[in-house]
Formats: C-alpha cells, sequence, structure tokens
C-alpha cells in the first residue's frame, strides 16, 4: 500500500495538520504515528473551528479512516473527551481506530511529570505537564501499559501492582508533595471501565479488522445524537489551520 509520510523537523507548528488535512481528501487512511496530547491543530470547516489533540484530522472526512498507531501514548480521558466533543458536533468517529499497543499516559505519568518540573525550579526542562515523557520512558524500560491491557482486570491489576509502589517512592523522593491519588484497586476499576468505553475502536497493528464503536460506548451521552451533515466538499470547504502547541 502506498502512503506519504509527513514529518516536522522544527519542534512542531511546521504546519503539519495543514499539509495532513490537505492531503487526506485522496487517502484512504491518516494515521498518526507518534506523540501525545500536548500538541494539536486547529481545523476549520465553513463557520466550524475544531480543536484536535490526539484524533488524527482525517475524521472530518467521512470515507476515511483515522488511526491513532502504536507509537502514539494516549490519555484515555482526553481520547474519549475528544471523542465525545466530535459525536456531539455531527461528526461520525465510527471509523476512528486506536492501535492495541499503543501506551497509556497513566495519572502517576501525569504527577511525576508535574513533580520533575517543580523540583527543577529554575532549571525546568518547560513541558505541557501531560506526562507524555515519564510515559515514553516506561515505554522504553518496557514497564508501561498497553491500550489492551485496560480490556483484562486481571492483567491490567498485575501490571499496575508493579509499578504503582515505585511511582510512589519516586514521587515521595522529589519532595513537592505530589502523589498518586488512586491505588491498585481503584487504578483497576478506573482502567476497566475506561477499557470498556474505548474497546470497539481498538484495532491491531494492521488495523485491517473492522470494528464499530458505539456512541453510547463511550460515555453514557445520548444515543439520539444527530447524524453527521454532509459536508460537501471537504476542499472547497475548509479554511486555514492554525498549528498550535
Amino acid at each position: 500500500m502506498p502512503a506519504t509520510v509527513i514529518v516536522g523537523l522544527q519542534w512542531g507548528d511546521e504546519g503539519k495538520g495543514k499539509t495532513t488535512d490537505f492531503l487526506a481528501e485522496q487517502v484512504a487512511m491518516v494515521v498518526r504515528y507518534q506523540g501525545g496530547d500536548n500538541a494539536g491543530h486547529t481545523v476549520v470547516t465553513g463557520d466550524e473551528v475544531f480543536k484536535l489533540h490526539l484524533v488524527p484530522s482525517g475524521v472530518l472526512y467521512p470515507h476515511i479512516t483515522s488511526v491513532i498507531g502504536n507509537g502514539v501514548v494516549v490519555n484515555p480521558a482526553t481520547l474519549i473527551g475528544e471523542l465525545d466533543m466530535l459525536t456531539a458536533r455531527g461528526i461520525d468517529v465510527s471509523r476512528v481506530r486506536v492501535s492495541r499497543s499503543a501506551h497509556v499516559i497513566m495519572p502517576y505519568h501525569v504527577a511525576l511529570d508535574r513533580g520533575n518540573e517543580t523540583r527543577l525550579a529554575d532549571a525546568k526542562v518547560g513541558t505541557t505537564g501531560r506526562g507524555i515523557g515519564p510515559a515514553y520512558g516506561d515505554r522504553a524500560w518496557r514497564i508501561g501499559l498497553r491500550m489492551e491491557d485496560l480490556l483484562d482486570r486481571a492483567v491490567l491489576r498485575d501490571r499496575l501492582e508493579r509499578v504503582v509502589p515505585d511511582k510512589n517512592l519516586l514521587l515521595g523522593g522529589m519532595g513537592v508533595g505530589v502523589t498518586v491519588a488512586t491505588g491498585v484497586a481503584d487504578g483497576v476499576g478506573e482502567g476497566v471501565a475506561v477499557g470498556a468505553a474505548i474497546a470497539s475502536t481498538s484495532c491491531d497493528d494492521s488495523c485491517g479488522a473492522s470494528f464499530g464503536r458505539s456512541r453510547a460506548s463511550i460515555a453514557a451521552a445520548s444515543a439520539t445524537m444527530p447524524a453527521a451533515p454532509p459536508l460537501g466538499h471537504p476542499a472547497a470547504r475548509r479554511g486555514g489551520h492554525v498549528p498550535r502547541r
């Protein structure tokens, strides 16, 4: 399958979102392959403005399968909120897919990110405090949770029991008064609930299988949302795009 790869070389804000949207009309899939929800872009369609942080902008085209690939670190709360926002505004999200191998940003990643920035004070890195760096660190250490782990209570509990005590030790050692609010038991309950909400978006790395996604499974939000309005000719209706951090 031929593919067009868009790579930013200037630390962000190069217009990747605008370029992706410009090329999207001609393709069947738009795949995001790395990054987290610290960045995003604004897509203007006629009089409507969509601010996206995780879901590829291809979601606004009814013929495109939008894929969040295995190199992305996913904050489930951000993902669910974004899908709910799109659904509430009449955008069909049934073709959104998330790789089962994508790593999950957990609450302790956010706490570690913010705690370390506080500890460093004037020497801080300047992160967005969304836990993306610590999540990638766990991915490199091979101790991170993947999206597929949220689908199995026993696996999720086992993995959390291994990492949560260490994360709390790290946070305690920072001396910044930040702790993980939820213990293993609460984390398992929350994780399983999230897993059930997003299970029907999941795909293997080929994303070749067909998975539907019920709006009602994402939140208890309504099963009576209006159908997606016709977008007409997307290229003709697209306005400007403002990439943003």
